[in-house]
């Protein structure tokens, strides 16, 4: 597990694919999409640090990125994908 907060907070882990789909509607519906970017945010940064984390720590453990249906190891990708969502966040929050 690479969530630092899911880590602490297991209920969180069990949460954040919920969190990640009502995200996902808001912003599809462009509704409340200020909110959704602050929190956006706030979720990708603490997974983008846990990713940071166990990439340099060199663990090898699986990606969550699709699931269980593909059983794919957590690679730099992981990363780059967290950081350009992120950084869309913040260029939509900016202008």
């Amino acid at each position: 597990m690479y969530d630092p907060l899911a880590k602490d907070f297991p209920a969180y882990g069990w949460e954040y694919p919920f969190i990640e789909l009502v995200l996902g509607l808001l912003f599809l519906m462009r509704f409340q999409t200020q909110i959704a970017l602050y929190v956006t945010i706030l979720v990708l940064g603490i997974t983008t640090f846990g990713v940071v984390k166990t990439l340099m720590d060199k663990k090898s453990i699986r990606c969550a990125c699709l699931g269980t249906a593909l059983k794919l190891p957590m690679t730099g990708a992981t990363f780059i994908e967290n950081a350009i969502m992120l950084a869309m966040a913040i260029w939509m929050l900016a202008f």
